[in-house]
């Protein structure tokens, strides 16, 4: 996860992200914090939310050829992105996660 994409684009979710864990920001990125720290804590971060996350895999046969493929589903809705590896899958649908948390966070 790119904290700092997330801090850019969605400001608020990401304060919010910070507060509930009390992370110290100066140590996002470092040794002490790297990109992939909260796993599996952002899932419940995100359940804390509302925001629910399903990463689902898929073996598809179309047309001759076979693919394994990962996608994912936020809130019951299904993003038709189909991704080679499921740390794909999850990174592109926590960004997803955290516009959604930023647009339902008030405005300060």
């Amino acid at each position: 996860m790119n904290y700092y994409k997330i801090k850019g684009s969605c400001p608020k979710a990401y304060a919010l992200l910070i507060k509930y864990y009390s992370i110290d920001e100066s140590l996002i990125g470092t040794r002490y914090f790297p990109e992939d720290y909260l796993g599996r804590n952002l899932y419940d971060f995100m359940d804390e939310q509302g925001i629910y996350i399903g990463i689902v895999y898929s073996y598809v046969e179309p047309e001759g050829f076979h693919a394994e493929i990962y996608n994912f589903s936020i809130r019951d809705r299904w993003y038709k992105h189909y991704y080679e590896t499921r740390t794909e899958a999850e990174e592109k649908a926590f960004e997803k996660a955290f516009e959604i948390l930023e647009n339902k966070l008030p405005i300060k």
